[in-house]
C-alpha cells in the first residue's frame, strides 16, 4: 500500500532535484503535502534519492546494459483534432529516477520468485538479437556511412554514446526487438 504525501509532476520533481528554490506556498493543492516541514524533507529525500539512482545507472551502464533512450513527442491538435505541431518531451533526473527504481524493484521482485517460488514462477529472459534485426542494423550503419563492429550488448551500447555526443541531433537509431 502506498500512502503519498503529495502528488508531483516529473516537471515539480525535476526542478526540485536542480535544487531550484520552489516555495511550498506556490505549490498547488496536489502538490502541496500536510505541511512546508514535510515539503522540505520531501525534497531532501528526492535528492538523496536521485543521487542513488544514479550511481545504479552507472553501474549498470558500466556493467553493459543497453540503453535505448526515446524521447517522447506530443502534438498540438487543431478543431479536427489534426496535428499543427509539435514538440519533443525532454526526459529529465526525474524520469531517470523512476526507471531505475522501476527496474530496481522489478529485479528483486523477480530474484525472491525465482529463489523462493522457482516452480511456480515465470521469468521472461529478453533475447538476443536475432539475424534479420542485426543485418537490417548492419545495413542502416552501412548506409548511413557508420562503422561499428560489436559483439556484445556493452560495444553496442558504447557506440550509440559515442554517436549521440559526436553527432547529436543527427541521427536515430531505434532497435525493433
Amino acid at each position: 500500500m502506498i500512502n503519498s504525501a503529495a502528488k508531483w509532476s516529473y516537471e515539480l520533481a525535476s526542478k526540485i532535484i536542480q535544487e531550484t528554490e520552489i516555495p511550498y506556498s506556490s505549490l498547488n493543492v496536489d502538490e502541496k503535502p500536510s505541511n512546508e516541514q514535510i515539503y522540505d524533507q520531501m525534497k531532501k529525500n528526492l535528492i538523496v534519492l536521485n543521487k542513488i539512482a544514479k550511481n545504479i545507472r552507472k553501474k549498470r551502464i558500466q556493467s553493459g546494459a543497453l540503453i535505448i533512450e526515446n524521447n517522447d513527442i506530443e502534438f498540438e491538435l487543431n478543431e479536427q483534432n489534426l496535428p499543427i505541431s509539435f514538440k519533443i518531451k525532454e526526459r529529465g533526473d526525474a524520469n531517470f529516477l523512476v526507471e531505475e527504481c522501476m527496474l530496481k524493484a522489478n529485479k528483486i521482485t523477480a530474484e525472491f520468485l525465482y529463489h523462493n517460488i522457482k516452480s511456480m514462477a515465470l521469468i521472461r529472459k529478453h533475447a538476443f538479437l536475432n539475424d534479420n534485426k542485426f543485418i537490417e542494423i548492419t545495413r542502416y550503419m552501412i548506409n548511413n556511412q557508420l562503422k561499428v563492429e560489436f559483439h556484445d550488448p556493452k560495444q553496442l551500447n558504447d557506440f550509440l554514446i559515442q554517436l549521440k555526443t559526436t553527432h547529436p541531433n543527427k541521427y536515430t537509431v531505434t532497435i525493433l526487438l
